[in-house]
């Protein structure tokens, strides 16, 4: 304990004789008007982000993110509040977005080009459905990832594709039954197919910020 007490009183006396001699910072106090001025661009950016109340569909959730987010003087407080708004799931969030599972399920319904009535029926089978969660919850990631800075969001999506990659088998094991079943043609696999281009978007999104990144 004295070895203690000697070492914490020394480095306290060097901290003091430290900021002694340091010249005191002066604080920057804005004018009104400039004050004004910062507030209403901290609006105009925060505008976007509240926006998500009217989105509808997956393809308009990501179209927001574009929107919210990509520009490059986006800031980290609306990078936040779009975090909160879009990337939250709905205990967390600001109650704005719409459920991510009938989103995905629409998505889903239209890439696959089933008739509504069959894709309706087959997502009440339990292992549909407990795909289908799976991947709301992988979209949500993904809106996740989009409000982080590029840089940020390049170097995450890697671990993400890796995390992904397991949903393609079990996508394709899925198609495989319900065709055993009789649930589908031969030949049919919507859910793997939704899962392959869900990855070539991603894919792809990577390499876009790489071009981004380099210029």
């Amino acid at each position: 304990f004295p070895a203690l007490l000697f070492t914490a009183l020394l480095f306290t006396g060097a901290s003091a004789r430290l900021l002694g001699s340091a010249p005191q910072r002066k604080v920057d106090v804005p004018s009104r008007a400039a004050a004004l001025e910062r507030l209403e661009a901290l609006l105009a950016q925060l505008q976007p982000a509240f926006s998500i109340g009217a989105v509808t569909d997956l393809d308009g959730l990501f179209r927001w993110c574009r929107s919210a987010v990509g520009p490059s003087g986006v800031g980290v407080i609306a990078r936040s509040y779009a975090l909160l708004a879009g990337g939250t799931d709905e205990r967390g969030s600001l109650g704005l977005r719409p459920p991510l599972g009938p989103c995905v399920w629409e998505a889903f319904v239209t890439l696959s080009g089933l008739p509504r009535e069959t894709s309706r029926e087959v997502s009440k089978l339990e292992p549909c459905a407990e795909r289908l969660g799976q991947l709301a919850q992988a979209v949500q990631a993904l809106l996740r990832l989009r409000c982080h800075n590029r840089a940020r969001e390049r170097r995450r999506i890697r671990h993400f594709l890796a995390d992904w990659a397991p949903l393609q088998d079990l996508a394709d094991d899925l198609d495989g039954q319900l065709q055993r079943a009789g649930l589908l043609q031969p030949g049919v696999q919507p859910y793997g197919i939704w899962v392959l281009v869900q990855t070539l978007q991603t894919v792809r999104r990577v390499l876009l910020l790489g071009f981004e990144l380099t210029n």
